[in-house]
């Protein structure tokens, strides 16, 4: 069974009852819930309650770092590589050029023809993305790595509708930043909702020297519940051992932020 409660704000929060428990109960505490974190000038307009059957909406898991992006720069040679290292490269082509890469399980390495700089991406831990280039590329040769990008994967474990302002201005609250609707509502969307943050009050992260501070936060969250936080620092931090779990705190604030008005 599908329960909708919709506010005299049109916001539609969306529950799936199995009928385990009382559906009266369950109505009764999600109406609760819905005005607990908003406006005290809000009320419930109505409740629409339907025979949709229970979708596949997975339980709650808090953001967890699932992508690492960022830069090597090199110091001037004609060769990065460790000698054992050569087997695993491959070279490819494509409009922006040609590129020597490495494929590992910690991350995927791209390198200019130039051998200047490489690119990586697909990590998830730093320790681990600093390893495979201890293996990777000749130490003498690396200058310095920074991370550039952060994405972060998690599940409200609910239903999330389109229509629910609420998440806009909570985060906005939580973060002292700007929320911006980036991605248009419609049914060919595969987002409930997506917004873009920035003009932060207050830095998000604290960084050393020569680091650039966190520039704004892409938020997408699904119809299903999954979310997908992506933190952008332009001009990169440096990939300190544990930079992956120096961003959880901020995720978590996010995630909060949106379960409590979903």
């Amino acid at each position: 069974m599908k329960v909708v409660v919709v506010t005299n704000t049109d916001d539609h929060v969306i529950r799936m009852i199995d009928g385990s428990t009382s559906p009266l109960t369950e109505i009764s505490l999600l109406s609760r819930r819905v005005l607990e974190f908003r406006d005290p000038a809000d009320y419930i307009t109505r409740v629409v309650i339907s025979c949709d059957g229970a979708r596949n909406i997975r339980n709650a898991e808090l953001p967890r770092c699932s992508n690492l992006c960022g830069k090597i720069t090199h110091v001037a040679t004609n060769d990065i590589y460790n000698p054992g290292i050569r087997p695993y490269i491959r070279r490819t082509k494509n409009l922006f050029g040609q590129f020597t890469c490495v494929y590992s399980k910690y991350a995927n390495f791209h390198t200019g023809a130039a051998m200047s700089s490489t690119l990586f991406r697909g990590g998830n831990r730093t320790a681990d993305i600093k390893r495979a280039i201890e293996h990777i590329f000749v130490e003498c040769y690396v200058e310095r790595i920074i991370v550039h990008n952060c994405v972060f994967t998690g599940n409200l474990g609910v239903p999330v509708s389109r229509n629910n302002s609420a998440v806009q201005k909570s985060i906005q609250e939580e973060l002292q930043c700007r929320a911006e609707i980036i991605v248009p509502i419609c049914d060919e969307n595969m987002f409930a909702i997506s917004c873009l943050l920035k003009s932060f009050k207050t830095p998000l992260l604290e960084v050393g020297s020569g680091d650039s501070e966190v520039s704004s936060v892409r938020v997408n969250i699904c119809r299903t519940g999954v979310l997908n936080i992506f933190i952008a620092i332009p001009g990169g931090i440096d990939a300190r051992s544990h930079l992956d779990e120096t961003l959880v705190p901020l995720a978590h604030r996010i995630f909060s932020a949106i379960a409590r008005v979903v």
